[in-house]
């Protein structure tokens, strides 16, 4: 059915008006069902990328937890990690010359030693330390070096034994000893807290 023209100021017969008015009442229904249907589909469609939204925000509400746990995490090693550099202990300084060393620790422990030609029989020599001791609660470790005599090669008797916080004393005993001694001593260095 079509709209029919009616010229200004004509009569128009019922039948026209009639059908004019149908035409217009199925034009407005149809128009008002595509716009019924074209809000539900928006209806829809705003429905669904709300929930596509509210997902992301999910989504991305529980990555920014992950991302901050693993931030937590992470700072909590680095802590640790720094804790541990804090308190861990590491050679502060070293020397070497040959057979003479010394290792200072960064907790105050020191290590040091040598090798020192002693002298024969029943000799002495004392030894002044690379660094000096806190005091004398230290520990003092010598070993002789081998000599070929009589017919047999022989260590000899050694000792040493820490004189002061500067110098301890190393010694050879009987016929045979070789003269010489490697010596180390251990013991807490001297700071100026100490």
């Amino acid at each position: 059915m079509a709209l029919t023209n009616i010229e200004y100021g004509s009569v128009a017969s019922s039948e026209v008006v009639n059908n004019n008015f149908q035409y217009l009442e199925d034009r407005i229904s149809s128009v008002s069902q595509s716009l019924s249907t074209n809000v539900s589909a928006l209806s829809g469609s705003i429905s669904a990328l709300s929930s596509v939204v509210d997902n992301n925000k999910e989504t991305a509400e529980e990555a920014d937890a992950e991302l901050q746990e693993n931030i937590n995490n992470l700072t909590e090693e680095v802590e640790a990690i720094s804790t541990t550099l804090d308190t861990a202990i590491y050679v502060k300084e070293s020397y070497r010359s040959g057979h003479n060393w010394y290792r200072l620790y960064s907790d105050g422990w020191i290590e040091q030693g040598g090798y020192i030609g002693v002298g024969g029989t029943n000799a002495t020599k004392n030894i002044t330390l690379f660094k000096e001791l806190a005091d004398t609660n230290a520990c003092i470790y010598v070993t002789g070096t081998s000599a070929y005599m009589n017919g047999n090669w022989d260590i000899g008797v050694v000792s040493g034994v820490i004189l002061n916080t500067t110098t301890v004393r190393v010694s050879v005993g009987r016929d045979g000893s070789g003269g010489s001694v490697y010596w180390r001593v251990c013991g807490m260095c001297k700071t100026e807290e100490t």
